[in-house]
């Protein structure tokens, strides 16, 4: 059975955050492949993302070229509409039945997974790989979980994720970079040097994207 990570997300810009999670992930749960996959319309923020789908799929594109580990999906782009990670994960699911899928977000987001569509069937039928964010420690968003779902910190001598659907949180060094403030610094004419990859940072300057 392959193992593949899915980190989705609006990628608005990829920068060396998003590279840096998946690199981890995969390490740690030695998965063949991340899937890096840009949301059409993400169902939990208030507005659409701040840039046109085919620029957020460039960007994604030039920052994973030549990656052997990481592949850019077109999933939720081609699909349209709002972007459900149930949805997401059950097409991956139906598409590669010899593949098992991991699904990877961070603390912050998924404190606020019983907001999620179909957040208990997500939980009790699929993999995630919950990787702590600062601000939110792993103690207080593990307890969101009911108790009759399986959950446990992957330690360092843990690295087995077991048979069955459970979630699975992560203590790794981590880069904390935010999109918001890499869009707040080329509006502002600051430099994002060693927080997008220098491919994104070219891409943007291309492009005036964020002006």
């Amino acid at each position: 059975m392959r193992r593949i990570g899915v980190l989705g997300g609006t990628f608005d810009p990829p920068h060396l955050g998003h590279l840096r999670v998946a690199e981890v992930v995969r390490d740690a749960l030695r998965l063949e492949k991340v899937l890096f996959v840009p949301a059409s319309t993400p169902p939990h923020k208030a507005s659409p993302p701040a840039t046109e789908a085919n620029h957020r799929l460039g960007m994604l594109e030039r920052s994973l070229s030549g990656e052997p580990f990481f592949e850019v999906s077109r999933l939720e782009l081609d699909r349209g509409g709002r972007s459900y990670t149930i949805d997401t994960l059950e097409a991956f699911a139906a598409g590669s039945t010899d593949s098992r899928f991991f699904f990877v977000t961070g603390t912050d987001a998924f404190s606020e997974i019983r907001t999620w569509k179909r957040w208990r069937e997500l939980l009790t039928e699929h993999w995630f790989v919950v990787h702590e964010r600062p601000g939110f420690p792993i103690g207080p968003v593990q307890g969101v979980i009911p108790e009759e779902i399986d959950s446990r910190i992957l330690e360092e001598s843990e690295l087995e994720p077991g048979n069955e659907p459970r979630v699975l949180f992560l203590r790794r060094p981590m880069l904390n970079i935010s999109s918001t403030e890499i869009r707040r610094s080329v509006r502002e004419n600051r430099s994002v040097r060693f927080l997008v990859p220098d491919a994104v940072a070219a891409y943007i300057r291309e492009n005036r994207l964020y002006r």
